[in-house]
């Protein structure tokens, strides 16, 4: 019974899969890094209710993401972080040239439509590749 039992719960984690962190590499924590891709010639920028993207065409991909406290409390600020997290994720695939990409929150935002903000991101990025060829 027991055997039975723990294979039941094996199965439900198995369902709960969430994909992990981003690899160390991808995270800008440098702050000349950072610098280069905000003086980059080529770099563009848009807007997303109160998120403003800056992006610049790379070797490889990294992001940074940039939040200020009056944004709200710890609760909110990482549920902001792990939506633009994920489509950061979900829109590498759709891309063909790596960016650098630094995602600014100045203030509430409320709740991104992650959905609708990663088919705006992949637009903007893709974009960019096309205009600079």
């Amino acid at each position: 019974m027991a055997a039975k039992g723990s294979l039941q719960k094996d199965a439900q984690k198995e369902e709960k899969f969430f994909p992990p962190n981003l690899p160390k590499s991808e995270i800008i924590s440098d702050k000349k890094k950072h610098l280069a891709i905000l003086n980059h010639n080529q770099k563009i920028r848009a807007n997303y209710h109160s998120v403003i993207i800056v992006a610049a065409p790379q070797e490889k991909w990294e992001m940074m993401i940039v939040l200020r406290k009056c944004i709200g409390n710890a609760v909110k600020r990482n549920l902001i972080k792990r939506t633009i997290r994920e489509t950061y994720r979900n829109t590498k695939p759709f891309v063909t040239t790596p960016h650098g990409i630094i995602f600014s929150v100045t203030k509430n935002t409320g709740h991104i439509n992650s959905k609708e903000f990663k088919e705006y991101l992949t637009a903007i990025l893709t974009k960019n590749v096309e205009d600079h060829k």
